[in-house]
């Protein structure tokens, strides 16, 4: 084949996670364990296909990062780039794993939990993929293959990324407004697993470099906002601590009446960079 035909890939399914937008999604799976998602696997996969895979723990995903801003800007994609642990510095792009790449081409690792071969769905954990991202294949992950303790990393990437951030759900959360919304959720039926994910991901500290991420947030904190799974979730960051205020169901579900009051984003995990090497959040998957 010619260089200039390029190469033609079809997905093999759509994986529907708990993040409806790239900011929150957090930039490695393994940082929110208990995050969730479904792969529903196209009618042309025959079943047959997923037999065995049910035997491992942990697989490959390969997919598509469809909503990355490169796809459409004419600058194209930049070739240094500035991870959020390098505190400004720039660095090559292979040398990271922001999502903003030649090919939009990503791999992660998740915790496989269930395989349904009549549903031609593989429920998984660990999730850090933007809803309904484009997958391309799936592998067993094979510890004796896979995990290389010898490897070597950078100083910036071994010293690790922003301190964990303490989080609290204020009693109005806890006691009323997330057991009411719970059955309007699609990828949760346990209040546990609702907190322990959101607790998972806001402690990383999703907001972006210009909104202050890093600094601990000040005494009143500023307000912002966390799309998961069918919920808008409010917050504040003030003196190292995230402080959930308020869940509701999402405005443009058509579940609600009431539109939700105008709140500040918080950013697609770090902003520039998705799925950044080290602790952090993410896009398109992510957008790091």
């Amino acid at each position: 084949m010619q260089r200039e035909q390029g190469v033609l890939f079809q997905p093999i399914g759509f994986m529907k996670t708990c993040f409806p937008e790239r900011r929150g999604t957090p930039r490695q799976g393994m940082l929110a364990p208990s995050t969730r998602g479904v792969l529903h696997l196209a009618r042309s996969v025959p079943p047959a296909a997923l037999e065995g895979l049910e035997q491992f723990t942990h697989i490959w995903v390969l997919y598509h990062f469809h909503e990355n801003t490169n796809m459409v800007s004419e600058k194209g994609v930049s070739a240094k780039v500035a991870p959020p642990q390098l505190k400004g510095e720039k660095t090559g792009l292979f040398a990271t794993r922001t999502p903003h790449r030649q090919q939009n081409l990503g791999l992660t690792v998740v915790r496989l939990l269930q395989v349904d071969l009549d549903k031609r769905t593989l429920t998984v954990r660990g999730i850090d993929l933007v809803n309904n991202t484009p997958v391309f294949d799936i592998k067993p992950y094979i510890p004796q293959y896979d995990a290389l303790p010898e490897a070597v990393v950078p100083a910036w990437i071994a010293e690790g990324g922003v301190a964990p951030l303490d989080v609290v759900f204020a009693d109005q959360v806890l006691e009323t407004q997330l057991p009411s919304l719970l059955p309007t959720m699609e990828m949760y039926t346990e209040l546990g697993d609702v907190l322990q994910s959101l607790e998972e991901v806001l402690k990383l500290d999703i907001r972006s470099v210009h909104q202050g991420r890093g600094d601990g947030g000040g005494e009143q904190g500023t307000p912002y906002m966390l799309r998961f799974d069918t919920l808008d979730v409010r917050f504040v960051v003030r003196q190292q601590e995230v402080v959930v205020t308020a869940v509701q169901l999402h405005r443009d579900s058509p579940l609600t009446s009431a539109a939700a009051s105008p709140v500040k984003p918080a950013s697609r995990h770090g902003g520039a960079e998705q799925q950044q090497d080290g602790p952090g959040t993410a896009p398109s998957k992510k957008t790091d």
